[in-house]
């Protein structure tokens, strides 16, 4: 998943440049230039404020979903990988 691009898109859409981005997100016009491009790692809470001030909240419950689904990843890997190396039932 881009999330910085989908960021990029979200802000065009809304209508912000980014310095006005920056004032929503408290933070600076350098910064929204970074977290579009990638450079910054994005805390989870700031792409929730994200998608509220640009309104987007199906990109919200997708990117929500993404997460959920890359949580519980490795856990099944882990127990996938775990019965394979027992050799199937014990």
């Amino acid at each position: 998943m881009d999330v910085a691009g989908a960021l990029k898109t979200m802000r065009e859409r809304a209508g912000f440049s980014q310095e006005e981005m920056g004032e929503h997100m408290f933070t600076s016009k350098s910064s929204i230039c970074r977290m579009e491009a990638g450079k910054i790692a994005l805390k989870f809470h700031d792409v929730l404020r994200w998608c509220k001030i640009t309104d987007n909240a199906e990109a919200w419950m997708a990117m929500y979903a993404a997460f959920d689904i890359a949580a519980q990843v490795t856990p099944l890997t882990q127990i996938i990988t775990g019965f394979i190396k027992l050799g199937g039932f014990i």
